[in-house]
């Protein structure tokens, strides 16, 4: 059966903060000696893993593989609906979720109903992802949500406060335009990106 819908996230290239480290001096030597400490197989659910921050390395995220929608009446004005779906982090940072796009799978990208579609459910942008019918670019690469780390921390000193979730649960949401004769069936493949939020460590002030 052809997928529907398949979720991908994408690696980017980000500005990283490197960790802290000790420094010595060499004066009046001809050679010094560096500690090399190599991990390999890295557990990037661990909050301690001594990953650098905003390194991919840092993203473990569980989303759907394939996802559906639809109407259940052929008259204009039909509501778009579908199940709820979840997107869990994993890790041991906060991951900040972006749509990153849109494409239709068909070789004719010609709509073949007037419909809109629209995520529902992210705490920061919605973003309508079908128009007409037509898939849409207005909102390619718009941050839609940030989920805490595994253990619903935002940030390095959050272990006083109350949990934040780590899940997030989305739908799409919609409406047919005009009525339709017969079922039509259309495929997309939608594209998320995540990026690992930093968790420096916070300086106190004086």
């Amino acid at each position: 059966m052809k997928k529907i819908f398949g979720l991908v996230a994408l690696s980017s290239v980000v500005l990283v903060a490197l960790p802290a480290y000790a420094e010595q001096n060499i004066i009046g030597e001809d050679s010094g000696e560096i500690k090399i400490n190599g991990t390999l197989g890295i557990d990037n659910t661990d909050e301690g893993a001594t990953i650098v921050e905003e390194d991919d390395a840092w993203i473990n995220v569980t989303l759907p593989l394939e996802t559906i929608f639809y109407s259940a009446s052929p008259n204009a004005g039909a509501p778009i609906t579908s199940p709820d779906y979840t997107i869990t982090n994993n890790s041991g940072r906060p991951v900040d979720i972006f749509f990153k796009g849109i494409a239709k799978d068909d070789p004719d990208p010609s709509a073949q109903a007037e419909y809109e579609v629209a995520l529902n459910g992210f705490a920061k942008g919605n973003p309508k992802i079908i128009e007409d019918g037509l898939v849409t670019s207005e909102n390619n690469g718009v941050l839609i949500h940030t989920l805490a780390n595994k253990n619903g921390k935002l940030g390095k000193n959050d272990q006083d406060l109350q949990p934040t979730a780590n899940t997030v649960a989305f739908r799409y949401v919609g409406e047919v335009m005009d009525a339709v004769d017969s079922t039509i069936t259309e495929n997309y493949t939608m594209t998320l990106e995540f990026k690992a939020v930093s968790w420096v460590e916070e300086t106190e002030t004086p």
